[in-house]
């Protein structure tokens, strides 16, 4: 595994190269249904390997098919990165992508508030961070939120103590927003102090410290919308 930023900086340059020109974007808009949409993106080898494999597991192609295959492109074009990777790159990599970890945890306890069978939950979550397919399809069979934090804090995953401390004292089903707020308010402190114990953090800090303004301007959106108190 490389642990040389110049190296892995080329490579990830070197595989920008595969992105989609900004000339194909308005021809997919004009494209006038699904089967010519992906039939334009599978001019891109990645794109059609995988459209055909969903067109296999089912009957034709759907729009959530179409979803989970460019999903799946994103997925594996991620995780070419971090296998390459080593020392303090794959330590930041993996707290890089812990941010999907929040996006799953976040799907995952609205899902099981919301009484959601466990297919749907799932295809909701993306397959990066601490869990694969498989760990995401167990979790979203919790039947509570309390259920769904014991399984992680089994695993031993820093999410379970996180969630736990976001969970206490909260009723869910009347509070997911001021849950998710708490969620956040956890996860950034921690996830940023992680980064600051590795070499080259600093950047990573920067990063997420723009995205936890633009998450407090999305909240404070929501509850204006709500017709909430200013304090």
């Amino acid at each position: 595994m490389i642990d040389d930023y110049g190296y892995l900086n080329a490579r990830v340059r070197g595989m920008s190269s595969h992105l989609l020109g900004a000339d194909l974007y308005p021809a997919l808009v004009e494209s006038g249904g699904l089967e010519a949409f992906s039939n334009r993106l599978s001019e891109v080898p990645l794109y059609r390997k995988l459209f055909e494999r969903e067109r296999t597991a089912g009957a034709g192609l759907d729009v959530l098919g179409a979803e989970i295959a460019l999903l799946a492109a994103y997925v594996e074009d991620v995780g070419k990165v971090r296998k390459i990777s080593g020392g303090a790159p794959r330590e930041l990599i993996d707290l890089y992508l812990s941010r999907f970890d929040l996006h799953n945890v976040r799907t995952l306890v609205r899902g099981i508030v919301g009484k959601r069978i466990s297919v749907e939950i799932v295809n909701s979550t993306i397959p990066l961070g601490s869990f694969q397919s498989a760990e995401l399809e167990e979790l979203s069979q919790a039947d509570t939120v309390q259920e769904l934090v014991s399984t992680l804090v089994t695993w031993g995953v820093p999410f379970g103590d996180i969630l736990r401390k976001a969970v206490k004292g909260r009723g869910l089903e009347e509070e997911i927003l001021a849950f998710e707020v708490a969620l956040d308010g956890a996860y950034f402190p921690w996830v940023g102090e992680s980064a600051m114990s590795v070499k080259g953090g600093e950047d990573l800090v920067e990063a997420l410290s723009a995205e936890v303004d633009l998450r407090n301007m999305i909240t404070l959106l929501k509850l204006a919308r709500q017709g909430a108190e200013a304090d």
